[in-house]
């Protein structure tokens, strides 16, 4: 069996042709505190046709409580996250972007919030977006479209029973969305704990795509309940919706 009952955190890092930075992004992890927060990682490569697996292998040495998935044929990111819901049975859960890296404090920030922070069903931590070698500190409101997908820690309990991620292009905003409609609790830390790299090719720089991703989201849950839980009316500014 995978997991372990002493284990608090699990780690997911859905990973597709992510060699470039991955290095940097398992080093991260590899700095933490065991102590802080015993953790462990579940990586999912999604048929990679880079050295992602073989970087993750030659690491295996220096991380602590690993498993890797290897999927034969490319499943895309949404079914990647479902297939490690479907796996983790450690009471929390966070995502990890193969391109992205943590502060070397991570899990100590994330474990002095859930001991402050009881009856969470998801906390949302700040971040410093990175644009080569620029920091920006992002610190966190309850505006849900200042979110990402990673540096959230979720109760992973909540995050099943609210059906996991739904094949929308903004699968985390969905989420969002879900859980808050379900009634969860969630906080906003003004800890930073996350390096998320941008200005870099991926498909959150794709503007057609995103455009499209805001459009499905309305379809799907209207714009009374987009503008509950944050500044909407800017995102579709944005996008000249």
């Amino acid at each position: 069996m995978y997991v372990k009952k002493d284990k608090i955190l699990t780690i997911v890092i859905c990973c597709y042709n992510g060699g470039k930075y991955l290095k940097e992004c398992l080093d991260s992890i590899s700095k933490q505190s065991f102590s802080a927060l015993p953790y462990q990682v579940l990586f999912i490569d999604d048929a990679s046709t880079d050295n992602s697996v073989q970087i993750l292998r030659s690491n295996f040495s220096i991380l602590d409580n690993v498993t890797l998935i290897n999927n034969k044929e490319n499943n895309g990111v949404v079914n990647c996250c479902n297939m490690a819901l479907g796996i983790i049975d450690t009471p929390y859960f966070m995502r990890l972007d193969s391109d992205d890296y943590l502060s070397c404090d991570a899990l100590e920030k994330i474990s002095e919030e859930l001991s402050s922070s009881k009856c969470m069903d998801f906390i949302i931590f700040g971040r410093w977006d990175k644009r080569n070698d620029y920091l920006q500190e992002v610190n966190i409101s309850d505006d849900i479209y200042t979110w990402i997908a990673s540096a959230t820690v979720f109760s992973t309990e909540a995050a099943k029973k609210s059906g996991g991620y739904c094949h929308e292009y903004w699968e985390e905003y969905d989420l969002y969305v879900r859980l808050l409609e379900d009634g969860c609790k969630h906080k906003t830390s003004n800890c930073r704990i996350y390096y998320y790299r941008r200005g870099h090719a991926s498909m959150t720089n794709d503007y057609n795509k995103n455009k499209a991703g805001i459009e499905s989201l309305k379809r799907k849950w209207g714009s009374r309940i987009l503008k509950k839980y944050g500044n909407y009316e800017n995102i579709l500014s944005y996008y000249g919706s």
